[in-house]
């Protein structure tokens, strides 16, 4: 605890100075961080794959290769150039290095029946027993994927198209979660067409995804769930299916994700800890994420936390992230007024946005509720340094709620070129701000829309215009 209250003062002082920031004090924020992040480590045993045919099926020679690898104690499976076909998912165990050659490409069948028998999975932030997905482990440790190898999920193919035949299940999978129905009695699958995300470990440990490219996936792409230590880089995702979020990081814990591209049709990266009751009896937070050096490309939203969140999260650090073309949302927090948990100490630095409809949003009034008794807490949010050639909408959305304000939001460095509606504050406790621009003009007390008389802007240094956080 005590370590924890020193690294969150001490990077409040760095978003609070007002002499510029030391390189040295930035550096040490990181590695608070990265000290955390355990990378996975493997014998050095070493055994090699190479192809069959382009459409003969692997996954037995594959299975019988891991198999091999985790009674010998582990080691580095090595995939030989060329293109591998599997009918059905493709299974990790602990201390095995799934390593790819050059000009690898790996196919998955679209068959849904290849995805059974079903898997532990959390499916929209609820527990419960899915299609496998395509690549999977649970309860393993020291696991690695890494390589210039392409993964195919064929989604065009087939569960590309079930989302609008996902209704009924969808909704037993919420009342199932609200009533504490047993997970064992939560059995989907068959008929219920909820899409299996494409990349799914759940409560794993010491997790490295390294060099990959997936593209052409039916749901989430990579979804470490209940995960400790893991890291995400140099990844491509290139899939613009609904619901593609790139990266979704659910009730993690020591994460780094860094120097990854998105294409895709939903959120590049979202952070997330589970669905309203399911959330709060599982209660595992998402947090200690650090994320820098990211790039969208062409994606539905930017940065996302929630809106499944009832777990929590906390300690989450972004920096210098290019966001490209974003159709809706550039930055934002959603929660709704049945989440409940608790959003803090989030610090995002340096973030380059070029076209989106809102550039910073944030609401406690997202859709989907029912009952409205717990709304989510947002408190302790700083964020810095960001630029936005042209919101569609609006620069800034920050929609509070009139019985659980938005605490303690500190915006600096802010320059959003053009927005085509007028930016708007509405239920904020205590809001700081230094040298925002909008339209070319900076931004004073009554240019911002404040529907609370307890709400407040106060102009601060908070943000130096030499400073050099993060």
């Amino acid at each position: 605890m005590i370590n924890k209250i020193c690294f969150f003062l001490s990077i409040v002082a760095i978003f609070s100075c007002n002499e510029g920031t030391d390189n040295l004090e930035i550096e040490k924020l990181e590695k608070e961080i990265l000290s955390k992040v355990d990378l996975p480590s493997f014998p050095d045993y070493e055994i090699m794959l190479s192809p069959v045919g382009n459409t003969e099926d692997i996954k037995p020679i594959f299975d019988s290769l891991i198999n091999e690898l985790s009674k010998a104690g582990g080691g580095k499976l090595i995939v030989n150039p060329g293109v591998y076909f599997f009918d059905g998912p493709l299974v990790l165990k602990s201390n095995i290095h799934l390593a790819f050659e050059d000009s690898v490409v790996v196919k998955f069948s679209s068959n849904p029946s290849s995805y059974l028998p079903l898997k532990k999975v959390r499916w929209e932030g609820t527990d419960i027993y899915n299609y496998s997905p395509f690549i999977y482990a649970e309860n393993e440790k020291n696991i690695a994927i890494t390589g210039k190898v392409t993964f195919d999920g064929s989604a065009n193919e087939e569960m590309a198209s079930w989302r609008p035949k996902q209704d009924k299940a969808k909704g037993m999978v919420r009342s199932y979660g609200k009533s504490g129905v047993a997970l064992s009695e939560r059995k989907f699958g068959d008929s219920s067409f909820l899409r299996p995300s494409f990349m799914q470990f759940m409560e794993c440990e010491k997790i490295l995804i390294e060099g990959i490219t997936i593209k052409n996936v039916p749901f989430w792409v990579i979804h470490p769930t209940y995960c400790k230590d893991v890291t995400i880089r140099n990844v491509f995702i290139n899939s613009l299916y609904l619901n593609n979020d790139g990266i979704d990081i659910d009730s993690g814990e020591e994460v780094l994700i860094e120097n990854c591209r998105f294409i895709c049709g939903d959120d590049a990266i979202a952070i997330k800890s589970g669905l309203n009751e399911d959330g709060w009896k599982v209660n595992k937070p998402s947090k200690n994420i650090l994320i820098r050096n990211c790039k969208a490309i062409k994606v539905l939203h930017g940065l996302a936390f929630g809106s499944d969140l009832s777990g929590g999260i906390e300690n989450v650090l972004i920096r210098d992230v290019q966001l490209d073309f974003v159709k809706e949302k550039a930055i934002q927090f959603k929660s709704n007024l049945d989440r409940g948990g608790n959003l803090k100490e989030v610090f995002i630095s340096n973030v380059k946005i070029d076209t989106c409809e809102i550039g910073l949003y944030l609401t406690n009034n997202y859709h989907s509720y029912a009952g409205g008794n717990s709304p989510t807490k947002f408190k302790d949010i700083y964020i810095e340094k960001v630029t936005c050639g042209f919101a569609s909408g609006q620069g800034i959305q920050i929609e509070g709620l009139e019985e659980s304000k938005v605490e303690n939001i500190q915006l600096g460095n802010i320059d959003i070129e053009k927005e085509n509606k007028a930016s708007s504050i509405f239920n904020v406790s205590s809001l700081k701000m230094s040298n925002v621009t909008i339209n070319q003009e900076k931004i004073n007390q009554e240019d911002i829309i404040i529907n609370s008389s307890e709400s407040k802007i106060e102009e601060v240094d908070y943000f130096d215009e030499k400073s050099t956080a993060f």
